[in-house]
């Protein structure tokens, strides 16, 4: 499973390095000639696509990598298999719950337990009775927009030019996408196909506000490996190698304060 993950994310990187938006954000440079035959709406979601599996494979990675290589013995309790569950759940929830199904069983739930803490919370001191509507639009308040602010946050702190507010409206945006198809279901019964469509079309109307961020604070920038198999068959860059590492230098940076200071890589 390990070499799976890696031979993919290997090979999506490389995929990525061929396209300029994935190096510098939404920008109009020209582009390789198999994507400049395709049509905006196809390219946009070309690029969502390759965005979400590379982010998949890169959390089922780093969920072998921590328990099985690390182990408890270097991360303790977090180095034990129970704590990595599988990065995504059955798709069939996305068939009978759409949107609602995708957030809260098919993609990762690793920070679930603190985006739902607030409401359990608030339930246990009686301020809402679990199972009222108003209880779920309070949950789904909370958990996304704890979401929003911790993905907010972290394309604040970067030193690239960003949007953080689309970031955080991406993730807010979700509940809004949650309440709106529950609205519809009322008005028509919802076929499962329907909810497939549904999801899909709203992440492909709203997935840019994430995806382009991640390009703009150059996420996809960084080598997940120090080795790539794909780039020493001579598939990647001109000037890519099988060494991924040759390039960077490890350097002492002495700042202002002593909590600015450390080895940085250049």
């Amino acid at each position: 499973m390990f070499i799976k993950c890696f031979l993919i994310v290997d090979v999506l990187r490389v995929i990525m390095m061929k396209d300029p938006y994935f190096k510098l954000g939404p920008m109009s440079y020209d582009l390789p000639y198999y994507l400049q035959q395709l049509h905006p709406s196809v390219l946009q979601f070309y690029r969502l696509l390759i965005s979400a599996l590379s982010i998949s494979m890169g959390f089922a990675e780093l969920s072998i990598f921590l328990p099985c290589v690390l182990g408890p013995s270097v991360l303790g309790l977090r180095g034990e298999p129970w704590s990595y569950p599988s990065i995504l759940g059955d798709f069939s929830i996305i068939l009978h719950k759409g949107l609602n199904g995708l957030w809260r069983g098919y993609w990762h739930q690793k920070f679930r337990l603190f985006f739902t803490a607030p409401t359990k919370y608030l339930i246990q001191e009686g301020y809402i009775k679990a199972g009222r509507y108003h209880t779920k639009i309070i949950g789904l308040f909370f958990a996304f927009s704890m979401s929003g602010f911790m993905h907010w946050a972290a394309s604040m702190t970067t030193f690239s030019p960003t949007s953080p507010i689309q970031e955080g409206m991406f993730f807010l945006a979700q509940g809004v996408g949650v309440i709106f198809q529950e609205f519809l279901c009322y008005l028509s019964s919802s076929l499962m196909i329907g909810n497939l469509f549904y999801t899909l079309g709203w992440l492909y109307l709203i997935g840019c506000l994430a995806a382009n961020d991640f390009s703009r604070v150059g996420f996809w920038l960084v080598e997940p490996f120090p080795s790539s198999p794909t780039q020493a068959l001579g598939l990647g860059e001109h000037d890519a190698g099988w060494n991924c590492l040759k390039s960077f230098d490890f350097v002492w940076f002495t700042g202002k304060y002593w909590w600015e200071s450390g080895i940085t890589l250049l």
